[in-house]
């Protein structure tokens, strides 16, 4: 196979970083939807005092925002996870060990050399598939449909999204510590 086997699944990767640049896009872009209407209802957008200029979320709203933000980044990336673990799949899983015991009596700490045998022939022949992304995608769809690129999602939005609405809640609760600190810095400090 090669040594450009050991980059398999790097185009789908690369293309992966989209993931999270659309998370904080649309946490940023759901955020700042939720602070214009909570100012046009009249209500303060954060209950926390410390927090300079209504652009600091509420615990409960960040954690919603957040979570909201992951779960689109997931939706729209998701075939292209998916078809990055099918493609790693695909690749022959049989390799020859190096070394193996020798075997009948003897000491079982002794090996010998196993490079030069061929596998055993009881090794089920894998069928050749779509050797990139965009081939296992098409595959899927072709005799699958669309469905078939949102496999497992269930699963992978229970573990997505709770830690992205986690990580929002504590990032907005930085922010007013940060800026607090910030703020009684400026008043402590001599102005020149």
């Amino acid at each position: 196979r090669g040594i450009g086997s050991l980059w398999d699944g790097t185009g789908a990767s690369l293309l992966l970083v989209s993931n999270p640049v659309i998370q904080h896009y649309a946490y940023e872009a759901l955020k700042q939807y939720y602070l214009r209407i909570a100012r046009r209802h009249q209500r303060k957008p954060s209950a926390n005092p410390s927090s300079t200029a209504g652009n600091v979320l509420h615990p409960l709203p960040a954690f919603v925002v957040g979570a909201a933000a992951k779960a689109l980044a997931t939706v729209l990336t998701y075939p292209l996870q998916l078809a990055q673990v099918r493609l790693r799949q695909t690749k022959p899983t049989h390799i020859p060990p190096l070394f193996t015991p020798i075997r009948g009596g003897g000491d079982p700490s002794r090996t010998e050399s196993h490079t030069n045998q061929t596998p055993p022939q009881t090794q089920p022949q894998i069928q050749p598939q779509p050797q990139t992304t965009a081939g296992i995608l098409r595959e899927l769809f072709r005799t699958r449909g669309f469905g078939a690129w949102y496999t497992g999602i269930h699963a992978k939005l229970l573990q997505t999204v709770l830690t992205a609405a986690f990580t929002f809640l504590t990032y907005e609760q930085i922010l007013v510590v940060v800026r607090k600190v910030l703020r009684n810095r400026r008043r402590i400090s001599p102005r020149t």
